[in-house]
């Protein structure tokens, strides 16, 4: 039986599978484990009718290695060395007296067959084993099930959280080269201002350099890029101190990313600069990335 429990601040990828089967007493269990993404848990367990009993059990045991996605539980039993299919002879003469004598009793017309007896629970001889030892052998399986499945979520989630961090990392250069761009916007822009003031003016005179550096200033504040620059270093930062932080993050770091897609946004109807705009684009492709990535974390 797996032992332990899951490390809570482990991050997870929502779909992951495993499987295992149990023997106890001559009863094999199988359970299959498979996880899908989904806003919320959502746990769907699909168990043999005499074992419904367990469905509470298996819900609470699976919401300990789950905690977000949906989740299907497959139970199935297997066949049981102390109850083989023979037919006891005593035990079927009994019940298909009992059978005569009901449909006597009803006044059922029609013959009792074979196929009649087949289908009812008891026929065969052995023991049921069902009552007494299933859970054991069910839960047993189960628990091996979820370790599994817990595992290849791990490998996933961290596969998940090197490639978001890879796309931080290009985003942060991006955000660096457009820092360094900014200023030499400001200068060609002043430059061109200028020429085109001086084309205007004409044989009117030279044009005054307060007036020019006045309409640099507005222009400056008008698409100053400090602020989302700022903003999106600080956005950056949150995410990696969410990855580091681990857990359940998936809602989180969803937000996150929507979060420096708004501030790409912006960034990009302040660009003003084909080289500025061409980073923008490249920094709203890898936050893409990112919110493909995310979808699958728990």
């Amino acid at each position: 039986m797996a032992s332990g429990r899951p490390n809570p601040n482990s991050i997870r990828s929502m779909t992951g599978f495993g499987r295992a089967q149990a023997q106890v007493a001559g009863l094999t269990a199988q359970v299959e484990v498979r996880g899908v993404n989904h806003r919320f848990l959502q746990i769907r367990s699909r168990v043999p009718r005499e074992l419904a009993p367990l469905e509470p059990a298996i819900d609470a045991l699976t919401r300990e290695w789950a905690r977000r996605g949906r989740v299907d539980v497959v139970v199935t039993q297997g066949e049981s060395r102390t109850s083989a299919a023979s037919i006891d002879p005593q035990r079927a003469m009994a019940i298909a007296g009992e059978l005569r004598t009901l449909m006597d009793t009803l006044d059922i017309p029609g013959p009792l067959t074979l196929q009649n007896l087949l289908s009812i629970p008891g026929f065969f001889g052995g023991t049921d084993l069902n009552a007494e030892v299933a859970p054991d052998a069910v839960m047993q399986a189960l628990a091996e099930a979820l370790a599994a499945f817990d595992r290849l979520r791990l490998r996933e989630g961290a596969k998940l959280v090197r490639i978001v961090r890879e796309r931080l990392a290009e985003i942060a250069l991006r955000l660096e080269r457009i820092r360094e761009l900014a200023p030499e916007r400001l200068r060609l822009y002043e430059e061109r201002l200028e020429e085109r003031m001086q084309r205007l003016v004409g044989d009117l005179g030279s044009v005054d350099p307060a007036r020019v550096l006045q309409e640099v200033a507005a222009y400056s504040e008008k698409l100053d890029v400090a602020e989302e620059c700022d903003r999106l270093t600080a956005h950056l930062g949150e995410v990696e101190g969410t990855l580091a932080k681990g857990g359940v993050v998936g809602r989180r770091l969803d937000f996150l990313a929507q979060e420096l897609q708004r501030e790409c946004n912006t960034l990009g109807a302040k660009a003003y600069s084909a080289a500025i705009a061409q980073e923008v684009v490249g920094m709203k492709e890898e936050v893409e990335r990112i919110r493909e990535q995310v979808a699958n974390l728990e």
